[in-house]
Order: structure tokens, then C-alpha cells, then sequence
């Protein structure tokens, strides 16, 4: 389908709040009941013209201390926040079909490669 060949991205950040300030603004159009967690799933589309990235947010079932946020889609605009340096999400595996990077307030951007073993 379509939405498969999106680029995917999900980050998990600890964060007692759900919605992350990524620099972009959200429409949210939905949500529903996870399955084996007690935590809803939020979904949001970017409410810039005639861009299609999308997003989804939820706690993470394992801890609920961490927010994942997984995004579909390339934005085709700027950033509200564009000429600040802010935490943009890279790619930091290739072998998964999506990146994950934790950021936690002890260390701002801690990424992992769940591919490797552990250190």
C-alpha cells in the first residue's frame, strides 16, 4: 500500500506529558485502545497544505515513563522552528524498517542500534 512505502520513524522519549513539541503543528483525528497495554493510541496529521505526514503517540507498554511517537511521511515545508537548532529525527539503522531514538532528560539524545548487542 501507500503508507508502506512512507518513510517511517519512531522515537521514544521519557516525557510525563504524551505530546512532544517536534516543531510542526497537529490535527488530531483520532484514537484507540493498544492491545495488551492500558495506554490509548493517538493519531495526528500535519496541518500544513497539501502535506501528508502523519503521526502516532503512545506510552511506551514496557514503561510507561517513556512517549513513543511514530511518524509516516517526509513534511514538504519548514519546520515552525526551522532556523533553531532543534532534535530532528535521523535514520540510524538500516536494517530496521524504522529508526528508534531514545531521548531522556539525563541524556538528550541517546540513540541505539537494536540491532547490536548491548554495550
Amino acid at each position: 500500500s501507500q503508507n508502506e512505502r512512507l518513510p517511517k520513524l519512531a522515537i521514544m522519549t521519557r516525557s510525563e506529558i504524551d505530546i512532544i513539541d517536534d516543531g510542526y503543528r497537529w490535527r488530531k483525528y483520532g484514537q484507540k485502545a493498544v492491545k495488551n497495554t492500558p495506554y490509548q493510541r493517538s493519531y495526528y496529521r500535519c496541518t500544513a497544505k497539501h502535506c501528508l505526514v502523519k503521526k502516532h503517540v503512545e506510552r511506551f507498554a514496557l514503561d510507561s515513563a517513556y512517549v513513543m511517537t511514530t511518524y509516516r511521511g517526509t513534511h514538504n515545508h519548514p519546520s515552525q522552528e526551522d532556523m533553531q537548532v532543534v532534535h530532528r529525527p535521523i535514520c540510524i539503522s538500516q536494517a530496521f524498517p524504522i529508526s528508534l531514538v531514545v531521548q531522556t532528560a539525563e541524556t538528550p539524545s541517546h540513540r541505539r542500534d537494536y540491532n547490536s548487542e548491548a554495550p
